[in-house]
């Protein structure tokens, strides 16, 4: 081979040596040095058991339905419980509409524990992840089949957020869905490469960003469908909002230092903005005319008391059972059952 033409291979081979040596090292350092965007590794168990959920095409995922895959929730798309199916005439049957938090059951248990159960049902229809989209596509597919007298819908901070799905499909290839947006994964890459993952999560983020009029419109839609379903049937509507479960508590900026001022007054407008789906909700459900709960006075309450309101250590998303409490004291302050 002459001496040009090991000079041309030299020059093939070194890029793509680099890039590879690049790409390995890039690795390396992610699995030591995991950035939070990048998905759980053990996807079937943390994200989506595929035993539990069943991918849909319209609603991106379900619940596996008793009568439909002998298995999973009711034929209601509601957790499974004693109750009959014919409602009694003495009873009044509030559904829970959500994501986990509703799933977990932490607000419906101290509800339950308040206002006992001669009087009402209490049917748990909340599915992990799901976002107020697909709680409306729930409802109109099995939810509406069970005859109820009160909604109650959680509607949390990250139902204005652009949030990824991992899980295997029928054919148990890993499908990463948000919204309408869809694309296929490689198991085996995203189970083995931090970089991957990554990778992945980033393309979906820069594909799913969307300004705030937006996402929430994307709320306002499904809210004013669902009321209006629930308004023919005559059926009570109640949205509780779920504040952002952090330890923060707006502090007295009264100083004689500008400086220090200026300051505490930036940090806490930072925080605030953090909050920007709070006031946003109730512009929004007072403008659909929807009844709705606010649980930030509560969550203040509780961290004043020195009450931990987390699940989990560093848990912002679901509540624990002593916060939940505050919860209900607010929600029977505010509506009559």
């Amino acid at each position: 081979m002459s001496e040009s033409k090991y000079r041309k291979l030299f020059k093939i081979i070194v890029p793509i040596g680099s890039i590879c040596f690049t790409l390995l090292l890039t690795e390396i350092v992610l699995q030591f040095f995991k950035p939070d965007e990048i998905a759980p590794k053990n996807v079937k168990v943390q994200v989506r058991n595929k035993s539990n959920y069943i991918p849909d095409e319209k609603l991106g995922y379900r619940p596996a339905i008793q009568n439909i895959e002998g298995r999973g929730y009711s034929q209601f798309a509601t957790k499974k419980n004693n109750y009959s199916i014919e409602k009694p005439n003495d009873v009044s049957r509030i559904l829970f509409l959500g994501d986990s938090v509703t799933n977990r059951s932490k607000i419906i248990n101290a509800l339950r524990d308040q206002l006992g159960e001669e009087n009402f049902e209490y049917w748990n229809a909340g599915v992990e992840g799901y976002t107020t989209t697909q709680q409306l596509g729930l409802y109109k597919r099995w939810n509406h089949a069970l005859d109820v007298d009160h909604v109650i819908l959680t509607l949390h901070f990250n139902d204005f957020a652009t949030g990824i799905v991992y899980f295997y499909n029928s054919n148990n290839e890993l499908i990463s869905w948000r919204s309408n947006y869809r694309f296929q994964v490689n198991p085996w890459w995203f189970n083995h490469s931090e970089l991957y993952r990554y990778a992945s999560n980033f393309l979906l983020d820069s594909l799913g960003k969307l300004d705030r009029e937006t996402r929430t419109e994307l709320v306002r839609e499904p809210l004013s469908e669902l009321k209006e379903l629930l308004d023919a049937r005559d059926v009570r509507f109640t949205v509780l909002i779920l504040p952002r479960l952090d330890y923060w508590i707006p502090k007295d900026i009264s100083t004689n230092n500008e400086d220090q001022r200026a300051r505490l007054l930036k940090k806490q407008n930072r925080e605030l903005d953090r909050r920007w789906h709070r006031p946003t909700s109730i512009k929004l459900l007072k403008a659909l005319q929807i009844e709705y709960v606010d649980l930030e006075p509560a969550r203040k309450r509780a961290v004043t008391d020195g009450i931990k309101i987390q699940q989990s250590e560093g848990d912002k998303l679901h509540p624990n059972d002593k916060v939940a409490v505050y919860f209900v004291e607010d929600i029977l302050s505010k509506i009559k059952f």
